[in-house]
């Protein structure tokens, strides 16, 4: 496997936010995960707006929904939602219809909030356990290795994605957002806390097959990191850190990904 990527703002990061803090700001609250106070459409308009051919049975296609995401392609369609309960809360549960348009066939499936959790590691000391990431927020679908991508937003930094096979069986789920897919694999960015001084890059595989996550960026033992965290080091103003609550820490730095693009055949993840 090899990867090449460009660091950019790269700076200091300030002090790290205690594990209340990092839970109050990353878990936003279901009042803020839907983005609109009014305008949503009903199922059956947005079944018709993509031609789909049958409504699913025994669902309700006259009901408001509100924070969905669609996916209409040659084989499939799928959407995800919420029905609209005329506020700004998101009320459990996430609904999921997949419409196999060769097989002209239906399938549901419906997930309760805290159904499905994630660990969330960013930002833990060495031996500090990950705190537990709800799978609950606005919606919106990808496809990867054959299985389908229901992304949650929980923050501008943090998402939740589970994986369902085509008749929405549940694979695995992870906290991030899909990079791209790498043959059978899934490169993902993993989630972040968003208020956080700083957002440090770290890039993963998962294999939907497994569960097993990789942890490919930043490398272990990279030689130009270190030195760039040494040059960090030496700018260093522990007076500045003292009145601003900053850590000083050359390690905190934030990253930026540049342009990916995929070689499954080589195994490698080019970037600019």
């Amino acid at each position: 496997m090899g990867i090449m990527l460009e660091s950019r703002s790269l700076g200091v990061g300030l002090a790290k936010l205690t594990a209340l803090v990092v839970a109050c700001i990353l878990f936003i609250t279901p009042e803020l995960c839907s983005a609109q106070r009014s305008g949503w459409p009903t199922l059956a308009e947005v079944l018709h707006q993509n031609s789909l051919p049958f409504s699913p049975p025994d669902v309700d296609t006259a009901t408001t929904i509100t924070s969905y995401g669609v996916l209409n392609e040659p084989s499939q369609f799928v959407i995800a939602y919420y029905q609209y309960n005329g506020t700004d809360f998101l009320t459990p549960p996430l609904h999921v219809l997949r419409y196999d348009k060769t097989a002209r066939q239906w399938y549901r499936r419906e997930f309760n909030e805290g159904e499905v959790n994630v660990p969330f590691t960013a930002g833990l000391t060495p031996g500090q356990k990950p705190m537990v990431e709800d799978c609950f927020g606005s919606a919106s679908i990808s496809t990867a290795a054959g299985l389908l991508l229901i992304g949650t937003h929980l923050s501008p930094s943090a998402e939740c994605t589970i994986i369902l096979a085509s008749n929405l069986k549940l694979v695995s789920a992870f906290s991030g957002w899909k990079i791209a897919a790498l043959g059978s694999e899934i490169l993902f960015e993993r989630s972040e806390v968003h208020f956080a001084p700083t957002h440090p890059l770290r890039l993963a595989l998962l294999d939907p097959a497994t569960g097993r996550e990789r942890n490919l960026f930043p490398p272990a033992n990279d030689r130009l990191r270190k030195e760039f965290q040494q040059r960090l080091a030496a700018l260093r103003d522990y007076d500045w850190c003292r009145v601003h609550n900053a850590s000083c820490d050359p390690q905190e730095m934030s990253t930026d990904l540049g342009r990916i693009a995929v070689n499954a055949d080589a195994e490698a993840v080019p970037s600019s």
